[in-house]
């Protein structure tokens, strides 16, 4: 059982009958959604992921922004860890697994964010997380093989990589003059 008392609050305890732990993911979910649609960083980090050297002729300080998005993302880890351990009873070093990897990375292509840097939204991302959640729950409700889950995830990567790429190659012939 959980003695901390702030971990207890938001991951056990409800206000108006909605668990804590929604608030406090959607708190992060619209600061993430902010820092990177309505600040410098997060245009200057979809500038450096569309294309580093260009980011630098533009005034980028390319290698000290960079430092400063792992240090966002460590952040952003420790918040979700956070919360996420605030929803256990008992904490284990390998808590999520390669489960969840799987989980974030297909919700994060199938949300839209290219594989490739410069493009995609949080709010895709939570979209994506959310099919990802649904698809897994519905393959366990109709009896699918626990072990069969993680290739079906890494299909729906595949999948959409390939979408990814097939867009950016489509983009680029329509882009080029006519002959």
């Amino acid at each position: 059982m959980l003695k901390e008392p702030t971990l207890r609050f938001i991951g056990v305890e409800r206000s108006l009958g909605i668990p804590h732990v929604i608030f406090a993911t959607l708190v992060i979910i619209a600061a993430a959604a902010v820092l990177m649609r309505m600040t410098r960083f997060g245009l200057r980090t979809y500038a450096l992921g569309s294309d580093a050297s260009a980011a630098e002729l533009a005034g980028i300080p390319v290698a000290r922004h960079t430092i400063l998005i792992y240090t966002a993302s460590g952040l952003f880890v420790f918040l979700t860890a956070a919360i996420m351990i605030s929803r256990v009873p008992v904490v284990t070093p390998n808590i999520g697994g390669t489960s969840l990897l799987l989980d974030a990375i297909a919700a994060t292509v199938l949300g839209g964010t290219s594989i490739f840097g410069g493009r995609g939204t949080v709010w895709g991302t939570v979209v994506g997380a959310l099919i990802v959640s649904l698809l897994t729950t519905a393959l366990r409700i109709f009896g699918t093989d626990p072990s069969s889950l993680e290739l079906y995830k890494g299909a729906i990567i595949m999948a959409a990589l390939l979408a990814d790429t097939g867009m950016i190659h489509a983009k680029a012939r329509l882009m080029e003059p006519a002959r």
